[in-house]
């Protein structure tokens, strides 16, 4: 939010565009969180407002179903993440990118509730972007997401938990551009 006051008022405000995406988001489960976690499928909802070609700021929000190892439970993430971008053309048409998202992460758990249902995380990205008209492009990117929980891992719902959760996202979806 500070990077973005600092471009407005240092006036760099040219591209002036806006896009809204959808995506489908999949985690894979990493460290300990790997050993009680199995692969997790959802999706998600993002707008990015760019200040001009290379830069935008964005809001995320996104729905991630994992189930627990060898029972019937399942741990829902819900991640609601402020997002920084920078973007490089390589050619005409795809665009890479480099994103950091931070933010509140909402944990619940299907067998009952958690004491502290939301931690801070965060989720570094590196991602593509290929257009495929001038408004409408098909989005993939990879990320590292880090949930600072407190509590110990364990696959079994007795000693349920979310220790600092890492999973290794692969997200694919579409952008539209909204403004011009």
């Amino acid at each position: 939010m500070i990077l973005g006051a600092g471009l407005i008022g240092c006036g760099t405000l040219s591209a002036q565009q806006s896009n809204l995406g959808i995506n489908l988001a999949t985690a894979l489960p990493m460290g300990d969180a790997g050993d009680g976690y199995d692969f997790g499928v959802g999706g998600g909802l993002s707008f990015d407002y760019y200040f001009n070609q290379q830069f935008d700021l964005g809001v995320e929000v996104q729905f991630i179903n994992m189930p627990l190892k060898e029972t019937d439970v399942s741990l829902a993430v819900i991640p609601i993440q402020l997002t920084g971008a920078y973007h490089a053309d390589l050619t005409d048409i795809l665009e890479f990118y480099g994103e950091l998202g931070a933010g509140f992460f909402l944990l619940n758990l299907s067998a009952g509730e958690l004491e502290d249902p939301g931690y801070f995380g965060a989720s570094p990205r590196l991602g593509l972007a290929m257009d495929l008209t001038d408004r409408l492009f098909l989005d993939f990117n990879v990320n590292y997401t880090f949930i600072a929980s407190e509590v110990e891992a364990d696959a079994s719902i007795d000693n349920f938990s979310a220790s600092n959760l890492t999973y290794l996202g692969f997200n694919l979806g579409l952008l539209y551009t909204v403004g011009d």
